[in-house]
């Protein structure tokens, strides 16, 4: 019926008065019980998913995880990758940053100490000017054989009022190795892996700075009794023997 109508219509209007296609559309219209050839009214604006229940869900994903990534957002959402990005970006008001990296999470004792002591340092300075150089410090690190996470990876979504996020450079991983190293005010002093199955106590630490490695020039001879030592990071790690294999999770 359909090609039997454009047929009529072509030996009246001609070729290209109206297309086949258009008249089976027609015809379709009809048969759904539509009786105006005339196309539905259309809104200016082009279609979009930038809906305010959109918005809403994009915001309680982001509430629950702020590190999950656009096309994340976008295959959950089952809408336009662009789509999520406005969302974000425009309404929500959010950008993704990286965490900036500190030492060690801190407790409000932990940061006190740090303060009283940095206080004592600078009084024995302002007393002392060579005070600097009589200081050697120790400190401990697990080397992993992993790779860290990266800082982009750990990215996370803040709105511009939001501070920047934090994080330790310590992650669990299996293969590592524990590093004392001792410094003074003029650069590394010496440094040592500690043997598996090794106790780590003050006097293995004391004997490793009491014996630098090679010929280090210039270093202050100090005591047990004289030297100034502070160790911030004794509060945070507690002394732990070290595996006797490298296949364990840090602490």
């Amino acid at each position: 019926m359909a090609t039997e109508t454009h047929e009529m219509l072509v030996k009246v209007y001609g070729v290209d008065e109206v297309s086949k296609k258009c008249i089976f559309e027609w015809f379709k219209s009809f048969r759904d019980g539509k009786e105006d050839v005339k196309g539905e009214t259309r809104s200016d604006r082009p279609p979009t998913s930038t809906t305010p229940d959109n918005i809403e869900r994009v915001r309680r994903m982001l509430a629950d995880d702020r590190r999950l990534s656009l096309r994340m957002i976008t295959e959950e959402l089952k809408i336009s990758l662009d789509s999520v990005s406005n969302i974000i970006h425009e309404h929500l008001q959010k950008r993704k940053i990286c965490a900036r990296l500190v030492p060690h999470k801190l407790s409000d004792e932990q940061k006190q100490h740090r303060m009283e002591t940095s206080g004592d340092f600078i009084d024995a300075c302002d007393r002392n000017p060579q005070f600097l150089e009589t200081i050697v410090k120790g400190d401990e690190s697990w080397c992993y054989q992993h790779d860290p996470e990266t800082k982009r990876q750990s990215m996370e979504w803040c709105s511009s009022l939001s501070p920047p996020p934090k994080k330790c450079r310590l992650t669990k991983y299996r293969i590592k190795t524990l590093l004392i190293a001792f410094f003074d005010s003029k650069g590394l002093i010496d440094h040592e892996f500690v043997p598996a199955g090794t106790t780590l106590r003050g006097s293995f630490e004391m004997a490793a700075a009491t014996h630098p490695a090679g010929s280090a020039p210039d270093v202050p001879e100090w005591s047990v009794e004289t030297a100034p030592r502070q160790r911030p990071s004794a509060h945070c790690h507690p002394r732990e023997a070290v595996p006797r294999n490298t296949q364990g999770d840090s602490s």
